[in-house]
């Protein structure tokens, strides 16, 4: 096109390999539909347009959400270079564990293939990952980044995952520690099989102890596409 100015031209061309070569997903949860979720999982428009997780008072138990993709399929590999991050925030954070991935539940099984975050109770952060190929016990590995999060308080966590090499953690934009074991296996590459490509969940134990409730803002996850 003529007139167009030099930095015009480069901004486009970069523009144009992006566009070819990374896939890119984000959501603020404007809606629930085409979402999994089991338990208490609400979209609170009147609370700053939060999703909200909240684990019943009376019996302990995974309230969740899944987040699937199922056109991306391609796309969705642990063989190329990825990372997600999102904006939570909590309540109530004893007596709880909460879990945000991309792949399998780890809420579920820390076995499967997996990388993102861990909070225990009175919100100590960890990064973890998870291979299902390494025998038990060695399949997974934890790291405590050094943050311990306060309630009434959003948090950014930002994930990046190199094949091969290793896996950063961010909080509020700031590295926290890296895992190089127990990565992702290439054998069984694509998250879960069912295009997933994220899960979030909070686990309240013991029953009695309260109701709990994660909030999260949004979630962003950029992936090269294979």
């Amino acid at each position: 096109l003529t007139g167009q100015s030099f930095r015009e031209t480069m901004f486009q061309e970069v523009e144009n390999i992006l566009w070819r070569r990374l896939y890119h997903y984000s959501t603020f949860f404007e809606s629930l539909d085409g979402y999994l979720t089991t338990g208490t999982t609400i979209f609170d428009s009147g609370n700053n347009g939060y999703l909200t997780l909240e684990a019943s008072p009376t019996q302990a138990g995974i309230e969740k959400l899944v987040i699937e993709d199922l056109g991306a399929d391609i796309f969705l590999t642990f063989d190329v270079a990825s990372r997600f991050r999102t904006m939570i925030d909590f309540f109530s954070i004893t007596d709880m564990t909460a879990y945000l991935s991309v792949g399998q539940n780890l809420g579920t099984d820390v076995e499967q293939n997996h990388y993102g975050f861990e909070i225990v109770g009175g919100g100590a952060v960890r990064g973890t990952t998870g291979n299902p190929n390494n025998p038990h016990p060695n399949s997974f590995s934890r790291i405590d980044l050094g943050v311990t999060l306060a309630t009434s308080r959003e948090y950014e966590l930002e994930a990046i995952y190199f094949p091969n090499k290793g896996i950063q953690f961010y909080i509020d934009r700031v590295f926290r520690g890296a895992i190089s074991s127990n990565l992702p296996s290439f054998a069984n590459a694509q998250f879960r099989g069912i295009s997933t490509l994220c899960d979030f969940n909070i686990t309240r134990t013991p029953a009695g102890s309260g109701a709990k409730v994660m909030k999260i803002r949004h979630f962003e996850f950029l992936s090269r596409k294979p």
